[in-house]
């Protein structure tokens, strides 16, 4: 009896492990066939906490040009851009439209709460335009969809200083 269970345990265990590697091609199939709008353009603004947050504006375009403008605390000072490959600008739209970007409300903040940066996040596509400002009790779905596309852009490299214009 124990060792029918061990078997059926090892079974469903094995399931779904293929099952969420099928889910994985499949997503990897859908970034492939997503389509980069020509007016695509996402902007993310962290603003300041009473501590040592990092400050920064972050512009990509459809053709891929990421420009990063750092202010305190930020990994970079200045103005830095960089490009990065249509593929990873064709996974940025690809994750927006996943986590349905346009159906968040505009604002996630408490007036209480004082000590937090905010997160201002606008995505212009398709002829729509919408900015949602993260503060504080924005949905878990927010939090990991602006989480993946800083790690899209990897502020960690690539960006060349240039001097303010």
């Amino acid at each position: 009896m124990g060792n029918t269970r061990a078997h059926i345990l090892g079974l469903l265990v094995v399931i779904c492990l293929m099952g969420s590697s099928c889910r994985t091609q499949s997503n990897l199939g859908g970034v492939k066939e997503t389509r980069i709008p020509e007016d695509f353009e996402l902007m993310i603004q962290r603003g300041a906490c009473f501590g040592t947050c990092p400050t920064y504006d972050l512009w990509v375009d459809a053709s891929g040009e990421v420009k990063f403008e750092g202010h305190q605390y930020a990994p970079y000072e200045g103005v830095n851009e960089k490009e990065i490959p249509l593929e990873d600008v064709r996974q940025l739209v690809f994750e927006l439209n996943e986590f349905r970007f346009f159906e968040f409300e505009d604002i996630y903040d408490d007036p209480q709460i004082s000590d937090l940066p905010t997160f201002r996040t606008t995505v212009t596509m398709d002829g729509r335009q919408h900015t949602v400002i993260n503060r504080y009790g924005a949905p878990a779905r927010l939090d990991s969809l602006q989480r993946r596309l800083l790690e899209v852009i990897d502020l960690s490299n690539g960006f060349q200083e240039h001097p303010e214009r």
